[in-house]
């Protein structure tokens, strides 16, 4: 099969609508939108884009959103603890903080606060 451009062939362009598919791709853009607006669920989610979330450990998520996030978290934290408290903030203080990441038990939790700095914080 081969492709055919109508537009450039005269005997086919006089039979094109052009108003009509140009109404046709507007009603079909404004429709995606609208469509697009009213995503409710997260249907699915991989790491690294190879495995769904149901078949990964927790810790390797939570690992991968620290070593993304750790340096916007460090900076939240430090203003926290310095009680230079904003909206970011959310009412959240240090303890609060220590009390979250406490919460994950044994390694995971060393780990997660020595990421955030929590560890060296006074």
């Amino acid at each position: 099969m081969q492709a055919v451009n109508v537009m450039n062939d005269p005997s086919l362009v006089a039979h094109v609508d052009i108003e009509a598919i140009k109404k046709a791709a507007r009603d079909l853009v404004t429709e995606l939108s609208e469509l697009s607006k009213k995503k409710v669920a997260l249907l699915r989610l991989t790491v690294n884009g190879e495995q769904p979330l149901g078949e990964v450990s927790s810790r390797a998520v939570l690992e991968k959103v620290i070593g993304v996030m750790g340096p916007t978290y460090r900076a939240s934290i430090k203003r926290i603890a310095t009680g230079s408290q904003n909206e970011e903030g959310g009412g959240m203080d240090l303890e609060y903080i220590r009390g979250r990441v406490k919460i994950l038990g044994g390694d995971l939790s060393k780990s997660i606060s020595q990421s955030l700095g929590i560890a060296s914080l006074p």
